[in-house]
């Protein structure tokens, strides 16, 4: 019975020790406004983060030579201060795509405009599509011809 009692408070005493650790272990999630009267922006616009991650963006030899096309989806916090956090690929095409998409969106240096709602500093999320569309190349217009 003692025995039975011991590897029962054993066991009880493991599960308290790994839930603490677990709970350290996982990463603080950035507590977000989902209604926003003032959301943010890029400062100079979204044509031009748009122009910008273009001119950044090269297209991924295994997604060209595969004809891959599609849009990659890229999430982001806008915190309070108008920083960029936590920028990931949610959805994606792969074949290199995804990568490049998250690595050109990082390079933007422009300043967004501080989201609020109800007049406070609020942190945003934002997802952002890419798209990668490939251009017809000039051989298969000489062959129609």
């Amino acid at each position: 019975m003692k025995r039975k009692l011991y590897i029962c408070l054993t066991m009880v005493t493991l599960f308290i020790v790994t839930q603490n650790v677990q709970s350290q272990d996982k990463p603080k999630i950035k507590e977000v406004e989902s209604k926003i009267d003032e959301p943010s922006n890029p400062v100079k616009g979204m044509e031009h983060l748009y122009t910008f991650i273009g001119k950044e963006m090269k297209y991924p030899k295994q997604a060209s030579e595969a004809g891959v096309e599609g849009r990659v989806y890229i999430e982001f916090i806008i915190n309070k201060s108008g920083s960029i956090e936590n920028a990931k690929v949610i959805k994606g095409i792969g074949a290199g795509c995804d990568k490049e998409a998250l690595r050109a969106f990082q390079l933007y240096p422009g300043k967004w405009t501080l989201p609020k709602h109800n007049g406070k500093l609020v942190n945003q999320q934002i997802v952002l599509p890419v798209s990668f569309k490939l251009g017809k190349s000039t051989e298969s217009k000489d062959k129609k011809s």
